[in-house]
């Protein structure tokens, strides 16, 4: 299960309680406040679909699948 962002060291969870408690409600906004998503961005669709459900935890198939588009996607 993919439950953090690596780069920053932080779980999904934790980037969860952030958001809630800096009323934060996009990756942009986490990104200005230092707290996600800031080097290699493989995290961010992770991080979008936790902003927009709010799970913390995931299968790493969402990517894969093409669930979602990342930065680096074609």
């Amino acid at each position: 299960m993919v439950n953090r962002c690596i780069c920053s060291n932080i779980s999904f969870a934790e980037v969860k309680q952030v958001a809630i408690d800096k009323n934060l409600k996009s990756v942009r906004e986490l990104q200005r406040n230092q707290v996600c998503c800031r080097h290699c961005e493989l995290c961010r669709p992770y991080v979008e679909e936790m902003l927009k459900t709010g799970k913390t935890s995931f299968s790493p198939d969402l990517v894969s699948n093409n669930k979602f588009a990342g930065r680096n996607s074609l």
